[in-house]
């Protein structure tokens, strides 16, 4: 009996020190203040690039004797159609420049904003039906007072195939400055660009479409049982329609017990081409670890530009889970497990049959002689 007990008692205080980490509140810790590490002298770097004499000039939508007030060129056309117009190249400099001017293609970043086709590029849709005035190169004199440029204009003519597709169809007019520079010696070329936007909505039938595609939702876990794990949800918002797009988003992640948090404001995606896409990445922090979380993604798109589109476009939305574990819960399930195990293993031994306080004659049997 009293070897059982001893065991016993054993097993209780394994238990309590194996369940004494997880319930003893934590202390603040001194850290010790980083030692300064000897600082070198100080080397100047190489020039990386010489330096060149900045110059400003800029482009615009205009009429064919003056300056117009449009942000951009913006056309509704159909197949066949031949659309003229101008744009202003300016110079803000106190020098004559002699800028390159060509057509080119819109194409989509790797977060859906809009770029632009390098010069060497050649332009296959919208870019490729633009025609400009002039052989490439426009020499644009120095201003003659401040704050006013000199301006020259060119004449634009856009000619849009018989067989263009219905829908948006985004382009620019780009006025390039190239200049000579030396990179550690080297020659190199410096491009720098302005462009004037071109969007063209061909006639036909509009398909605004968007999508979420390849949504995955992962977390790290926290040792704090107090404290919230954080979650990432990163996904890739798809234009499958031919309509110019742009959508507000958002994110909500919940648990399987019912909890459920708002995830970061996510700036808007503006002016979505057609086919492109854009990827989206977010933190989210302070969450619950409800054993199972869900993320939810709502998108809801709106046409980028005036026109014959339906503006109440429905919402679109997905969804995607994954299993989301309380860590600290978890060991301490292991741990009481352990204990109860332990205890479960010296109770079963007991003690031998009988018992030493017992009446060493309650099982005899009776004898007649």
């Amino acid at each position: 009996m009293l070897a059982r007990r001893v065991r016993l008692r054993v097993a209780s205080l394994f238990a309590i020190v194996l369940c004494w980490p997880l319930a003893t509140p934590s202390l603040p810790v001194a850290v010790a203040a980083p030692v300064a590490a000897p600082v070198a002298a100080p080397v100047a770097a190489p020039a990386l690039i010489k330096p060149v004499k900045p110059v400003t000039f800029g482009i615009q939508a205009a009429q064919a004797n003056r300056l117009d007030a449009r942000a951009y060129l913006s056309y509704g056309v159909t197949p066949g159609a031949v659309i003229t117009d101008h744009v202003a190249i300016e110079n803000f400099s106190t020098k004559a420049l002699n800028l390159v001017v060509y057509a080119t293609d819109a194409q989509a970043g790797t977060d859906g904003g809009i770029t632009f086709k390098a010069g060497g590029v050649q332009p296959t849709d919208a870019g490729a039906w633009i025609a400009l005035g002039g052989r490439g190169t426009v020499h644009v004199p120095a201003r003659t007072k401040v704050g006013v440029p000199a301006v020259v204009i060119v004449p634009v003519r856009m000619t849009v195939p018989k067989t263009a597709t219905p829908g948006d169809h985004v382009a620019a007019i780009i006025a390039s400055l190239v200049v000579q520079a030396t990179q550690n010696g080297t020659p190199v070329r410096l491009d720098q660009r302005v462009a004037e936007r071109a969007y063209i909505r061909v006639a036909g039938t509009l398909s605004p479409r968007i999508r979420i595609e390849s949504m995955h939702l992962t977390y790290k876990p926290n040792l704090n049982p107090f404290g919230g794990v954080t979650a990432n949800v990163a996904y890739v918002v798809h234009n499958t329609g031919n309509v110019l797009l742009s959508a507000a988003q958002s994110i909500t992640l919940s648990g399987l017990l019912g909890s459920s948090v708002r995830g970061p404001a996510l700036p808007a995606i503006t002016r979505l081409l057609p086919g492109a896409s854009a990827m989206v990445t977010a933190t989210i922090t302070h969450v619950s670890p409800g054993v199972r979380l869900t993320a939810t993604v709502t998108l809801r798109p709106a046409p980028a530009l005036d026109g014959n589109v339906d503006g109440t476009l429905s919402p679109v939305r997905r969804s995607t889970s994954s299993w989301a574990w309380p860590l600290t819960i978890l060991i301490l399930v292991v741990v009481v497990a352990i204990g109860v195990w332990i205890w479960r293993r010296y109770w079963s031994y007991g003690d031998p049959v009988g018992s030493a306080d017992a009446d060493p004659t309650s099982d005899r049997e009776s004898v007649s002689v």
